[in-house]
């Protein structure tokens, strides 16, 4: 079976990835822009915060793809 692809169309499915991944990284920013003029303890804070909201993003993701994969094996069948 040959697939036919085009830059397009990759780019097309691979967009909507991109600015998920991205968008969390740009409020990142802008909370260390603003925070970063209240003080340091205030900018601690956020970057601890920042490293929760890391682990409680990859957790989803995993369980996410894991739902995928079953969801997807369960009407295949």
């Amino acid at each position: 079976m040959r697939v036919d692809t085009s830059n397009r169309q990759v780019f097309k499915i691979a967009a909507p990835i991109w600015l998920a991944l991205i968008i969390p990284q740009i409020n990142h920013m802008t909370n260390i822009a603003f925070l970063g003029r209240l003080g340091q303890f205030e900018l601690a804070a956020n970057a601890i915060a920042g490293i929760y909201y890391l682990v409680m993003y990859m957790i989803s993701h995993g369980l996410n793809n894991g739902m995928q994969v079953l969801i997807a094996g369960g009407l295949a069948k």
